[in-house]
């Protein structure tokens, strides 16, 4: 009778009777794949390159001298990232829990415009537990608990590896690293997702140590899920790898009895798993908090605008080189890499070894398409697939295998080891690390100049500077949008995509009308969004900095005091500029307001970034190209030369 059991107990007798009929058969050739692991003898001339390349990948000192690399290599692909502000609601947030001792809020008072009061989204122990941080130790702080969340989450590898009483050896040291590549897209920022990124390594591990020791630790995952549940939403995923885990375990009691867990251990996987679904109802919403999780998750209406934020890039759309995003462009590879040396390994071990172990394969399939789906699911195959790899390889005992592929890892290694460093020299625009020169990110001086002329509101802003409009203009003045995607999305989000793929006058005209605003505050980066008002003739640049802009309605200019209509707003102030990102987005600014302020920023371009950096000449060109194109208007205007100062005071006509 057909039954699951005898397909693959089928499945592991022809892969057997195969073998037996290729070696009777004398088809093995030498110098196959094969062949080499089998017999270690490759025929000439290849033996002795093959023979000279394990012997070099397998010593100690080779390993010690990887290993030394790995934690600078890391160091060197971590600078500060810049396009993210999340963290300043977290901050608004905790401030906001701890001033009402609740672990609820109404997410709809930091806006002016319709937000849901209601919205579903749980991060108050997180969001509590960093604003602490920063009211103890600043920014500072938080880059530090960064950095130890980093650690925490490779001494869980190295404890499991040292249970396991494995080497840690270069195959390890290079997975270590494409690990670090893919986790640059969430670890770097600063917000309560970092927890989910400890706790998700964390419940793998658990999994994996009982699996292997036999021990009875799958009753800490209640706690753990208690805790997180509270701390992010990506509990979700936790659950979602228990209940994975007991379907495998399940599926193994009857597909492959000789791999199954033992039965104590085993129920108590399933007793853990359903205590922890208890817990997860302790939270401020109860079960209506998972259930409109998943609602989002599956809605199409919902998740229709999140493709175009870059969270939610898919990551197959970064399989090639010429992405300009280098970190999406090496987590994708890095990630396409660790799942290939999964699917080999294990074909191995069916083929050579009839051995298969299907909780770890489920894991490893799902989660792995999982991870691919969008950029911010990225840190969740990492650490299946490390603990599936040396759980496999300590319960199979393919460490000579193992060792015969060293030479393989040693060069993906090195690869990756030339790549990041390189990368960050030619591409990245920041080279800033732990938090040093943080500051020339936020738009303090900006901020700062709405207060203290006291401009008046309601001030309608971008999606990204909002957060930080919430942390510290927060109640004086309240916010268009921010980047708390959940509140908006039943109808300013969509608002804010359609006004930036349909900046025309009229539909200005129709957007002042709906919200009746007199004061923009925008990042430069929006320059399209900039131009947008400033070529309604109605609303003028009244003040900018590295960061943002502030443009006023002409209704406004009577009522403000003398000196923030003369602020000083020179080139000359961005001579030590080195940020090509910043460089070119003041250039817009400047060039639009005469070329001769374009061709100072230009010379400063010149001067201060490197020839290194790969998009320079481009965006020397590109420059040079709109100072012709400004000249041109200008002369057709007869604009005179304009001086070499600015000030709101002396904007040309």
């Amino acid at each position: 009778m057909f039954s699951p059991t005898w397909l693959v107990e089928s499945l592991l007798e022809a892969v057997e009777l195969k073998q037996r009929l290729t070696q009777s058969k004398n088809i093995l050739k030498p110098g196959s794949i094969i062949h080499v692991m089998k017999n270690n003898s490759p025929a000439p001339p290849m033996n002795w390159l093959f023979k000279s390349a394990i012997s070099v990948a397998k010593s100690s000192t080779v390993a010690k001298i990887c290993l030394i690399i790995l934690p600078f290599v890391i160091l060197f692909y971590y600078p500060i990232l810049t396009d993210d502000f999340d963290i300043w609601f977290h901050l608004a947030y905790g401030k906001e829990h701890l001033k009402n001792f609740s672990w609820n809020i109404d997410h709809s008072q930091f806006s002016w415009t319709p937000a849901l009061a209601d919205w579903q989204y749980v991060s108050w122990l997180g969001s509590l537990f960093i604003y602490l941080i920063h009211l103890i130790a600043g920014m500072s702080g938080l880059f530090i608990l960064q950095w130890t969340i980093f650690l925490m989450v490779f001494s869980l590898y190295y404890f499991f590896l040292r249970a396991l009483k494995l080497r840690f050896d270069i195959t390890n040291i290079m997975g270590i690293l494409l690990i670090a590549v893919v986790l640059k897209l969430t670890i770097p920022y600063l917000k309560p997702e970092l927890f989910t990124i400890l706790f998700f390594t964390a419940a793998c591990f658990l999994y994996f140590y009982a699996k292997a020791t036999r021990k009875k630790l799958f009753y800490l995952y209640p706690l753990l899920f208690l805790i997180w549940v509270n701390t992010h939403g990506g509990f979700i995923f936790g659950i979602f790898l228990l209940a994975l885990c007991v379907l495998g375990e399940t599926l193994a009691l009857f597909l492959t009895p000789k791999n199954r867990m033992p039965s104590p251990v085993y129920f108590s996987l399933i007793i853990a798993t359903i205590l922890s679904g208890v817990v997860l109802l302790f939270n401020p919403y109860g079960i209506e908090y998972h259930l409109t999780i998943l609602n989002n998750i599956f809605s199409p209406d919902y998740m229709e605008s999140t493709t175009q934020l870059f969270a939610y890039q898919n990551m197959w759309n970064y399989l090639n080189f010429s992405t300009p995003n280098f970190n999406f462009s090496n987590a994708a590879w890095s990630l396409l890499t660790l799942g290939l040396i999964f699917l080999g390994y294990n074909v191995y071990l069916l083929v050579e070894k009839k051995h298969i172990n299907i909780p770890i394969i489920v894991l490893n399939i799902c989660f792995f398409f999982i991870s691919m789906q969008y950029g911010r699911t990225t840190l969740f195959y990492p650490p299946v697939w490390f603990f599936s790899m040396n759980y496999l390889l300590w319960e199979s005992n393919s460490v000579d295998l193992w060792k015969k592929l060293f030479p393989v890892t040693l060069v993906v290694f090195s690869i990756f080891c030339y790549l990041c460093p390189y990368n960050i020299v030619t591409m990245q625009d920041q080279k800033s690390w732990f938090g040093k020169e943080a500051n020339n990110f936020l738009p303090i001086n900006e901020v700062e100049f709405v207060k203290r002329n006291n401009l008046p509101g309601p001030i309608f802003n971008d999606y990204g500077i909002g957060s930080y409009m919430m942390w510290s203009m927060y109640p004086k003045y309240k916010v268009w949008i921010d980047s708390r995607y959940g509140p908006y999305a039943e109808k300013i989000m969509p608002e804010w995509f359609n006004i930036n793929q349909n900046l025309t006058p009229g539909i200005l005209s129709e957007f002042t009308k709906k919200y009746p605003f007199k004061v923009a505050l925008i990042q430069l980066r929006h320059s399209n969004l900039i131009s947008w008002l400033l070529n309604s003739k109605e609303w003028r640049i009244v003040f900018f900095d590295k960061v943002a802009i502030v443009i006023i309605h002409q209704s406004v200019i009577s009522s403000l005091p003398a000196d923030a209509l003369s602020t000083n707003m020179s080139p000359a102030r961005y001579q030590e500029l080195k940020n090509p990102t910043i460089l070119v987005n003041l250039f817009n600014i400047y060039n639009s307001l005469g070329s001769g302020y374009g061709r100072k920023i230009l010379a400063i371009y010149r001067k201060n970034i490197s020839s290194n950096y790969r998009y320079r000449t481009m965006q020397i060109d590109s420059m040079s190209t709109e100072i012709k194109q400004k000249q041109a208007e200008e002369r057709m205007l007869r604009i005179p030369l304009i001086s070499a100062t600015y000030s709101t005071r002396s904007r040309p006509p």
